[in-house]
């Protein structure tokens, strides 16, 4: 699907995509490398804690109607991420790919992190 827009898009090696929540595992990862060049991940790095107080404020202002975000649905997704999402940083690190980590609390604003990436030195880890 992805390669499908790229080309419809008229996509070349000069074009930026921002893939967001893909891949979701290493397995993605590696295929999605046939795809694409990856050239750095920004990583949104909370608590556990600051996912649910975002969820239950409604932080985002996306998440009303939103019937999967019983707080035992959101403790499964948070572990499925720990085991298998998370482990895309290091897996990205250890291909020279710069990880760009963006703190996020309960109250940050989309803006806030838009100014921390500008500040960010893509050649630096955390």
């Amino acid at each position: 699907m992805l390669q499908q827009f790229l080309l419809e898009c008229c996509a070349d090696d000069r074009t930026w995509v921002v893939l967001n929540g893909l891949p979701r595992h290493t397995g993605q990862a590696e295929a999605l490398s046939d795809v694409l060049r990856v050239v750095a991940v920004v990583e949104l790095r909370c608590s556990a804690e600051t996912v649910l107080t975002r969820i239950r404020s409604n932080a985002g202002g996306d998440r009303s109607g939103r019937t999967d975000d019983d707080l035992e649905s959101v403790r499964r997704r948070l572990v499925v991420y720990e085991e298998r999402t998370r482990p895309l940083t290091e897996y990205y690190a250890s291909r020279g790919v710069p990880v760009l980590l963006l703190p996020v609390g309960p109250a940050t604003q989309p803006d806030e992190l838009v100014a921390l990436l500008e500040t960010k030195d893509p050649s630096v880890c955390g």
